[in-house]
């Protein structure tokens, strides 16, 4: 997928909240996908996320990232369109995609702002 981000920032189930957090801020992403030790999606973290559990008092105790992050993510193919891309991400109300390869394993993310940004760009 043309207009995907990578190498895409990850992070280990047994990692710390606040590490995740200082990743996606040193980054300046909106989402975090946690992988498994073969690098495929086990989760993911979003800004939305982070509001939940400053509002809720989660991110007090230090959770481990496998404690709160949305399990089984929903992901995209490599060589699936942006079309694609877009409907799966409109229809689920999501905002961020993990794209992998063949074999499961995370390649990049597509974000609805690369989908935006691709759709508004001028054409030369």
């Amino acid at each position: 997928m043309k207009i995907m981000s990578s190498p895409p920032v990850t992070i280990k189930p047994s990692d710390r909240l606040v590490d995740a957090t200082r990743k996606m801020y040193q980054s300046n992403i909106g989402s975090i996908v946690v992988v498994d030790e073969n690098n495929h999606p086990v989760g993911i973290l979003t800004k939305s996320d982070f509001l939940y559990f400053i509002a809720t008092g989660i991110v007090k105790r230090d959770p481990l990232v496998k404690e709160v992050m949305r399990s089984e993510p929903v992901v995209i193919k490599v060589n699936e369109s942006i079309k694609e891309a877009y409907e799966r991400m409109k229809n689920l109300g999501i905002r961020h995609l993990p794209v992998v390869n063949d074999e499961g394993e995370i390649v990049g993310v597509i974000s609805m702002r690369d989908i935006l940004i691709y759709v508004c760009k001028p054409i030369v």
